[in-house]
C-alpha cells in the first residue's frame, strides 16, 4: 500500500526546559533545554492529527459563511507534537522561534 507499511512507530524529539536556573556572577546563566527522544505510534499519531483537523475545520468553516466579499483561500497553523503523540495549536511566538511543524490548509475548489 504505501511506501513502507512495515513502519509502525516514529521517533519524536521533545525539549522541555530545566527547573533549576543557575546565576553565576551578575548576569543568569541561560536556560537549559532538556531534549528526550520519544517514540510514538503513527497510528495515534494520525489519529491526534485527523482531531485536530476536524477541530479546525469547525472553526473556519463559519468564516468562509460570514465573508461576502473574500474567500479565505490559505491558513496555515503552526503546532505541536508532544512525545505521547499531543497535538498542540501553538498561540504566540517570540522573534526567532519556530514550531519546526506547520500545517497548511487550503481550500477545495468544486
Amino acid at each position: 500500500m504505501g511506501v513502507n507499511d512495515d513502519i509502525k512507530t516514529l521517533n519524536i524529539l521533545t525539549f522541555s526546559s530545566a527547573d533549576q536556573i543557575e546565576e553565576s556572577g551578575i548576569f543568569p546563566s541561560p536556560p537549559k533545554l532538556l531534549a528526550k527522544l520519544s517514540e510514538i505510534s503513527i497510528d495515534d499519531l494520525k489519529d491526534s492529527l485527523s482531531q485536530f483537523i476536524d477541530s479546525l475545520e469547525k472553526v473556519i468553516e463559519p468564516l468562509s459563511e460570514n465573508q461576502q466579499q473574500f474567500d479565505v483561500d490559505t491558513l496555515t497553523f503552526n503546532i505541536a507534537i508532544s512525545g505521547s503523540g499531543k497535538i498542540s495549536l501553538i498561540g504566540e511566538m517570540a522573534a526567532g522561534m519556530n514550531s519546526g511543524v506547520s500545517v497548511t490548509l487550503k481550500r477545495k475548489r468544486g
